[in-house]
């Protein structure tokens, strides 16, 4: 189970959150794409779906809120992490 849902599960139940698993998360947010909402993510997976899986210009220019380099930074990321999204499936069917 990720990091965040444990977190979220330990709160859920009324459980204490370790030191430790607050400074991973909050590494974890220093380092991940926390100025990505969820429309954002939205836009690019359904640039993911209208392009080409190397298109990623195409992407970019669907998605007005983020730059080519943001848009870049993230598909390289969403190619090596896809496997742990509940949409997963749908993204394969890309393959």
């Amino acid at each position: 189970m990720a990091l965040g849902a444990r977190i979220k599960q330990k709160i859920d139940n009324y459980e204490t959150v370790t030191d430790q698993e607050k400074s991973e998360f909050e590494t974890l947010l220093a380092t991940g794409f926390t100025d990505w909402n969820k429309h954002d993510y939205q836009s690019f997976l359904e640039a993911f779906r209208t392009h080409e899986v190397d298109q990623v210009e195409m992407m970019a220019s669907m998605i007005e809120s983020k730059t080519a380099e943001e848009v870049e930074r993230y598909h390289a990321t969403f190619l090596l992490r896809f496997a742990e999204l509940k949409e997963r499936d749908l993204i394969l069917l890309k393959f």
